[in-house]
This record gives C-alpha cells, sequence and structure tokens, in this order.
C-alpha cells in the first residue's frame, strides 16, 4: 500500500491546484541507519526530504528517534564557505545495519493525494461523476471573440 506511485490530475483536489503530493509521490525505501546518517550528513535534509516525498520535519523526527544525528544549523553554510566543520559520528549504542523504512506512506497523505480513482474500485462522488461528463464541461470563450 505505502510503495504504490500516485500521481493524480487536477482534479483531484477541491482547488485545482498541483501539489508536491500530486506531483509524483515516490515509493518509500529501506535504507540501513549507516547509510541515512551518511545521505544526512552529505545532502542538506530540505533537499534530502524533497527527494524521498517527506517533509523536512518529519526527517528531522525521524532522525531524532532513531538517534541519528544530523547537522546543526548553519552547517552548510560554513561547509559552502570553506570553515570548518565537523561531522557528529553515530552513537556506538545505534546497531549501524538497523534497517529502516523511509519515505511516502499513503496512510498519512491528503485526501487528494490517494490513489486515483482509475486505480481504486470505489465509486466516484455523485457531484465529481457528474462534473467529469463532457456535457456537463464549463467552456470558456477566448479573448479574441
Amino acid at each position: 500500500m505505502g510503495n504504490r506511485r500516485v500521481i493524480e490530475d487536477q482534479t483531484a483536489h477541491p482547488s485545482g491546484l498541483r501539489s508536491q503530493w500530486q506531483t509524483a509521490v515516490m515509493p518509500s525505501i529501506t535504507i540501513t541507519l549507516r547509510e541515512l546518517h551518511s545521505r544526512v550528513w552529505s545532502t542538506p535534509v530540505d533537499r534530502l526530504a524533497r527527494e524521498w516525498s517527506i517533509s523536512n520535519v518529519g526527517l528531522g523526527k525521524l532522525c531524532r528517534r532513531l538517534r541519528v544525528p544530523v547537522p546543526p544549523r548553519g552547517y552548510w553554510r560554513r561547509k559552502e564557505t570553506g570553515r570548518p566543520v565537523k561531522e557528529v559520528a553515530l552513537p556506538r549504542s545505534v546497531n549501524p545495519n538497523q534497517k529502516v523504512s523511509v519515505g511516502y506512506d499513503e496512510r498519512w497523505a491528503p485526501p487528494w493525494a490517494k490513489a486515483s480513482d482509475a486505480t481504486t474500485n470505489a465509486p466516484l462522488h455523485p457531484l465529481l461523476a457528474f462534473e467529469r461528463e463532457p456535457e456537463n464541461q464549463v467552456t470558456v470563450p477566448s479573448a479574441g471573440v
């Protein structure tokens, strides 16, 4: 269920706007704590979280819960400007080979990011079904008319 790729159209969200969930939701991945530590210290958490389709806060909480140290504020700026930075190693109490699943989980996704109607057998709400019929489509004339 959580490993399904979801790509929705604009009609899936009430506002008609695309969100990060609708663009492309990547499947969750399973990595070791050693790999997680390596990725967190080689890539900014914001960029890594986007890559794994989770929030940066969610990734930070995951690291905190698993006792994986993350770079402090200003780390990437100091590294960018050539100032000395210190990477914090995994604590000895952490099993570096422990596997953890990171990424998108459909259970926590917004309602409009769930699997599209075509991939589920759930009936479409009557109002949505009505609006999707061709004879009920609203057409706006071009500005030149």
